[in-house]
């Protein structure tokens, strides 16, 4: 019998190499006694309840721009998943997070859901690991929220879900396809803060954890955008004082909405051109300072991480003195620059 080690596994997602903390396929059938007339109390035999479906977990290192990450927006677009020779063609992500303390590498934990037969024979295998180190927690950088400030957090977690439901069809084994019901983000972070107070509708919340490399480029970027839930603050023996907070969202930054985040100039005068930076941008039709339409001349989509980017040029009317905040119209609505995210009139009409 030959015994392999974990140098002996390979994991590939969407084709492409994981450096992976660990890896774990299984498979189910679901079956149920089957009793009869005669036999109410005791079965002889098993019969199939409902489709069989399996799971693919991981962990791995973040070493860059994670490929999985654009399917927190596309849950229903499958991903092929592989181990060893061992294959599923179409995985489907249903669990997506990372938890951040001081000092550690960034892992991801995701699952796939899959509703086919496992394809292929286990043939041992491995790959050359790139001479490249996994992004850093003290690498990252907060972008600042009303109440997270980078200065005060010592640990941070994010956790998507979504929940997907097979769609099969009389007559095939497998399932021909899958719908998308809820998806929900938790993230769960602490802070050197000692704020309890809470209303009833919770605390509007938004920032961005921006994961960099050795060189201090953004590789990765997640977007939160919710409502805090739940304060605590907790003392322990030989520590400090600290205090837990719960926030929730509903959507992924993204998804049918479109996310500002700063823009460069701040100042200027008709016919400058201001460049804004966010998420979704794509999508924008319009831009605006305060109620002076700003026609959108050029863009930059990434859709991976808030690194899109439009241009837009002021309108050739705005007054000299004039200071509003910016925003942007798509065909699914309006959304507007977090505040204090504004553009000054240096320049222009003065009557």
């Amino acid at each position: 019998m030959v015994n392999y080690t974990q140098k002996d596994a390979r994991v590939k997602v969407g084709g492409a190499d994981l450096f992976c903390d660990s890896a774990t396929i299984k498979y189910d059938s679901n079956i149920q006694p089957n009793y009869n007339i005669l036999h109410n109390k005791n079965a002889f035999n098993f019969v199939a309840n409902s489709p069989s479906k399996g799971a693919f977990s991981i962990t791995y290192y973040l070493t860059g721009s994670d490929p999985l990450a654009t399917n927190l927006h596309s849950e229903r677009e499958s991903v092929s998943l592989e181990m060893n020779g061992l294959t599923v063609n179409s995985g489907y992500l249903t669990s997506y997070g990372f938890q951040c303390t001081p000092f550690d590498d960034l892992k991801i934990k995701a699952e796939f859901a899959f509703y086919h037969e496992v394809d292929g024979t286990f043939a041992a295998s491995s790959s050359e690991i790139n001479n490249v180190r996994p992004l850093k927690v003290s690498d990252m950088t907060i972008s600042d929220g009303s109440v997270i400030s980078a200065d005060k957090i010592t640990d941070i977690s994010y956790n998507y879900k979504s929940d997907i439901t097979p769609t099969h069809v009389i007559g095939v084994t497998g399932a021909i396809g899958v719908t998308s019901k809820q998806k929900r983000i938790d993230s769960n972070f602490t802070l050197y803060d000692y704020d309890l107070s809470l209303p009833a509708t919770g605390i509007k919340e938004s920032c961005a954890y921006n994961f960099k490399d050795k060189n201090g480029d953004i590789k990765q970027s997640y977007y939160v955008d919710g409502q805090i839930t739940n304060k605590s603050i907790s003392a322990k023996t030989n520590g400090l004082v600290s205090s837990s907070y719960t926030m929730s969202q509903a959507k992924v930054a993204g998804s049918g909405t479109v996310e500002l985040h700063t823009s460069s100039p701040t100042q200027g005068g008709p016919g400058t051109e201001v460049t804004l930076y966010g998420y979704g941008l794509e999508k924008a039709n319009m831009g605006y300072v305060g109620v002076f339409e700003c026609k959108i001349i050029e863009g930059s989509y990434a859709k991976v991480g808030i690194s899109d980017t439009i241009k837009m040029k002021i309108h050739p009317e705005f007054l000299s003195g004039y200071s509003a905040g910016l925003s942007v119209t798509t065909d699914d609505g309006y959304s507007s620059a977090p505040a204090g995210i504004e553009f000054s009139g240096n320049a222009g009409i003065t009557f």
